[in-house]
């Protein structure tokens, strides 16, 4: 039996495993799961290294699992052949760069449509003699 605690497109069941599905399609997420896999090969003293990229393939699932699957084994079966996994993996989830991140923020909005609403709420601000004091704050936030 196994108790399952998912996080995006993480999961972690009983023993102490992660798996990696890469449902999110959050960059952030595959660089979690790959440091913990990264220090989960550390702990593995006895694992042969041949081993070990055919360990990390064991613990992905959906997207992730579709990225790799096409891989000829002998590619992640050997020593360090989980780098040719976590390189496909790495394109395929990239960390998002800070204009995707603030494109998020902002709901989809472009950063130039968010400063023209910005700005013609700051000018009927100063328009409004209810705002003029609220005006002064809403300034120190830009």
């Amino acid at each position: 039996m196994s108790s399952q605690s998912t996080s995006g497109s993480t999961a972690e069941l009983s023993g102490g495993l992660r798996y990696f599905s890469g449902e999110s399609e959050d960059g952030k997420e595959h660089e979690r799961w790959k440091l913990w896999v990264g220090n989960k090969l550390l702990t593995l003293d006895k694992f042969p290294a041949e081993a070990k990229g055919a360990f990390v393939f064991t613990l992905l699932t959906g997207k992730a699992l579709e990225s790799v699957e096409h891989l000829d084994p002998t590619l992640y079966q050997c020593a360090d052949g989980e780098r040719a996994i976590f390189k496909i993996l790495d394109e395929r989830f990239p960390e998002k760069d800070s204009s995707d991140e603030l494109a998020e923020v902002l709901d989809g909005e472009s950063l130039r449509q968010w400063i023209s609403r910005a700005t013609e709420l700051l000018e009927k601000c100063e328009q409004s003699q209810v705002a003029k004091s609220l005006r002064k704050q809403v300034a120190t936030w830009f």
